[in-house]
């Protein structure tokens, strides 16, 4: 048999699969190989070595062994498993073509593997496999790409109209209030089920052009909010994959200020991973791409972000000129300016939260204290000031709050802030929030009374509901 193409990385939808079957590796290369030969492939012959290759090595198998997996695992499960649901996708979905149909294949392909894994196996700890070279040059013609044209578009009424994507936008909104309130990890696997609905409706049902083009902007954003709310319990490759098919499926909607929103989000998630280099590119894509529609209170934002990645790489002149940009683009915004749904946060207190924490980015990578001092302030104002039903985002005002005390040295100050963190996290599940508390913790140890910023982390990972450990 031919050596299968490399990877560099266990494949646990495989792992997953293949536990839930009770083969041994030996056991189900025999059977691979029974089922080959009754087909004529003569050739098809692996061993336990080689099933291991595929499991713990990431090895993608060649055809037609994904479709002979997939049989074998159908027949023993009892349920309909695809190659897609093992984690081989012959297209992988980052590099999947632009246009209408391709997006809804590749998103309902990943949204059936993701609700079949539920349960079975955390998200948690998923290792990150998408390249940014390979996302940048993917996402990087979208500003010049025209939507493509619509394959279940008629001229008169479709089986989808128009109240049916109102129903979309409105249950979008709700989930992005309730994720604001209680974090990802009690909303996600709800969000994923109904994007597998409305992209089910956009992928198989008829409608007119422009319920069309609305539909696959609803999708897009919804989508965005699955991006997100993975992103929030840590599973950073389902997190890209979403967010760039949200993208996507926002540029088939013509909707260019939806698509930059979600590559800001794509930017941060880049971000908290401790890649600042691409994020900002995913930012200049966004500014670039929207330049023509973008409201100031987006373009904004988009600055300020520009700004927080810049600090991230230490570049102090270029971010503190992206600070500048962003607060003069915000006094541009108008009380009665029209805002989406998913801009409707870009306020006065977020724009102060967010350029609080890049004065603190900046005062670690310049060691300039006064940076932090400056941060400390405005992450004060937006904690004071942020409405109650943002509660995470208060959360993590209040704890980074809390870092720049520490920053100035101020340890007290910076205990009384976590604990207010801690007493607003009960009713919040988002794994950022735990890992901002282990950040804390691990800037703290050089005070006196760290032990005080132990028992905080072990007081809100047992009112999340976590066990990341602290020592």
């Amino acid at each position: 048999m031919p050596d299968d193409r490399r990877a560099t990385q266990p494949n646990r939808a495989l792992q997953h699969w293949f536990d839930l079957s009770g083969y041994s590796k030996q056991g189900l290369a025999t059977e691979i190989t029974r089922l080959a030969r009754a087909a004529g492939h003569a050739n098809v012959c692996p061993d336990g070595s080689r099933v291991r290759r595929w499991l713990v090595d990431g090895e993608i198998p060649r055809d037609p062994v994904p479709d002979l997996l997939a049989q074998i695992f159908s027949e023993r499960t009892g349920s309909r498993v695809t190659p897609a649901d093992l984690g081989i996708c012959r297209q992988p979905a980052d590099q999947v073509s632009w246009g209408a149909a391709p997006t809804t294949k590749a998103l309902g392909h990943i949204t059936r593997m993701d609700l079949l894994r539920q349960g079975a196996a955390s998200h948690q700890g998923v290792e990150y496999s998408v390249t940014p070279d390979a996302l940048l040059q993917h996402l990087q013609t979208w500003a010049h790409a025209t939507p493509s044209t619509l394959p279940n578009a008629v001229e008169t009424a479709g089986s989808i109209g128009m109240n049916d994507v109102e129903k979309i936008q409105a249950t979008t909104d709700i989930f992005k209030k309730l994720d604001n309130a209680y974090g990802g990890g009690l909303l996600r696997t709800a969000v994923v089920g109904q994007v597998a609905w409305a992209n089910s409706l956009a992928h198989h049902g008829t409608y007119s052009e422009p319920v069309g083009r609305a539909l696959m902007a609803a999708l897009a954003d919804l989508c965005g909010v699955a991006g997100w709310m993975s992103h929030d319990i840590g599973a950073t490759d389902e997190a890209v994959r979403y967010l760039v098919l949200a993208t996507q499926a926002a540029k088939e909607g013509g909707d260019r200020n939806l698509a930059a929103h979600l590559l800001q989000c794509l930017a941060r998630v880049y971000g908290y991973i401790d890649k600042p280099a691409p994020a900002l590119e995913f930012i200049t894509l966004a500014t670039y791409g929207s330049r023509e529609t973008a409201t100031p209170r987006i373009r904004s934002g988009l600055y300020a972000l520009e700004a927080r990645f810049n600090a991230m790489l230490g570049r102090e002149r270029p971010t503190l000129q992206a600070i500048n940009r962003s607060l003069e683009t915000f006094a541009e915004t108008g009380p009665s300016d029209h805002e989406e749904s998913f801009t409707s946060h870009l306020d006065e207190t977020e724009l102060h939260s967010t350029l609080g924490e890049v004065y603190l980015f900046l005062s670690r990578t310049t060691h300039r204290p006064e940076h932090a001092a400056t941060g400390a302030g405005l992450l004060s104002h937006a904690a004071s000031s942020r409405p109650a039903e943002r509660l995470r985002s208060k959360i993590f005002d209040y704890l980074g709050l809390s870092r720049a005390c520490l920053a100035l040295k101020e340890p007290e100050a910076a205990i009384a802030s976590a604990t207010t963190a801690v007493d607003l996290s009960g009713e919040v599940s988002s794994i950022r929030i735990l890992n901002r508390f282990r950040d804390l913790l691990l800037e703290g140890q050089d005070f006196k009374e760290s032990d005080g910023l132990t028992e905080l982390l072990m007081r809100a990972c047992n009112k999340i509901g976590s066990t990341i450990d602290v020592h």
